[in-house]
């Protein structure tokens, strides 16, 4: 049998190839036998044994970061404390892996604990500073999300949005698989109206097994209301209800939704009839009753067959005003700029 100090050689050549899976095999086979030394050893509880074998749970730890497998690695720090408890990379390795999935209070704990064993270490000391700045900047980026619901205007709320964006960013750059930080990006982009990038988000969240999240379940909703898709809004409203009868937002957009499509679809039928003054009232209606300023598409499709209403009237300058509210709210909707320019030919 290799000795100890060859086997870790060895392992950490596996691990410098970026093997990480290789490198866990070879890690758990060497905790194995360390394991069974240990046994055989009765003053092995204060040996060099002891110790080695916390510092190949401490390096199995890092392969399984490198892999995304942050609850492994969180297990096997703790197994490394276990023996070790003086082993200050292996609090700081748990700190840094509960810094990446957003538990601040668990990391802050974590580097306490390390700095119990070795208090001057300056590394250390700095990192717990950084996640305090971090835990601040995720709290100021939650109090801008809920200032911008109460600012009356609208550049002020935007102005709200636009810091908490920029704050959960920074926040994001180290706590990479935050979930709640991702969250509260996506609230923030819907609040900006960057619609695209906060549905795209919230389906990376999806994909993570966040499927039944109420919250990120109705964000998706307000994206896809807003990109125009009233009906697959509808679906995840649904959903959300399903599992909890009694959430007020969701029934209240439901309600609001559900209002809005019904009045749309009274437009349609009227401007189907060529009853183009009662479309042009029930469109009216229908963008009264959006529930959202910001509510993209579907109001820029609503503006659209306002316009195209008018312009069948031969009220060229409304049709006008009302293809360049749709062009705003969507600037690549194509029909709407068409529809404008043939009308600012003919008025």
């Amino acid at each position: 049998m290799c000795c100890g100090t060859n086997r870790t050689v060895y392992f950490h050549i596996v691990f410098l190839r970026i093997d990480y899976r290789g490198a866990i095999a070879q890690y758990t086979l060497a905790i194995e036998i360390a394991k069974t030394e240990i046994d055989q050893d009765s003053n092995a509880a204060t040996s060099d044994l002891t110790k080695q074998l916390a510092s190949y749970y401490g390096n199995r730890a890092a392969a399984f970061t490198m892999l995304l497998k942050y609850r492994e690695a969180i297990a096997d720090c703790d197994e490394a404390i276990t023996h070790d408890r003086a082993f200050i990379k292996a609090h700081s390795r748990k700190a840094k892996v509960l810094t990446t999935l957003g538990d601040i209070d668990g990391a802050i704990i974590a580097y306490g604990k390390g700095l119990i064993h070795d208090p001057n270490n300056a590394s250390i000391v700095k990192e717990k500073d950084d996640i305090i700045r971090i835990k601040n900047r995720f709290e100021l980026a939650k109090q801008c999300v809920i200032d911008c619901a109460s600012v009356a205007s609208s550049d002020k709320s935007k102005r709200k949005a636009r810091q908490a964006l920029a704050q959960i960013d920074l926040v994001l750059t180290t706590c990479t698989a935050w979930n709640d930080a991702i969250l509260l990006k996506i609230e923030a982009l819907s609040l900006l109206n960057r619609v695209d990038e906060a549905y795209a988000l919230s389906t990376k969240l999806i994909r993570l097994g966040m499927s039944s999240n109420s919250k990120l379940l109705f964000l998706r909703a307000k994206c896809l209301f807003a990109q125009g898709c009233l009906d697959d809004a509808m679906k995840h409203l649904r959903q959300i209800l399903s599992g909890d009868p009694d959430n007020k937002s969701a029934m209240m957009l439901m309600k609001a939704l559900r209002s809005v499509g019904r009045k749309k679809d009274e437009a349609d039928k009227a401007y189907k009839n060529r009853n183009f003054e009662n479309a042009i009232n029930l469109y009216t209606e229908a963008i009264e009753l959006c529930p959202d300023e910001n509510s993209g598409a579907y109001r820029a499709k609503l503006y659209f067959n306002r316009a195209t209403s008018n312009a069948n009237l031969r009220k060229h300058d409304q049709c006008v005003a009302d293809c360049t509210r749709a062009i705003k709210l969507d600037d690549g909707y194509t029909k709407a700029y068409l529809r404008r320019a043939a009308s600012y030919q003919i008025r």
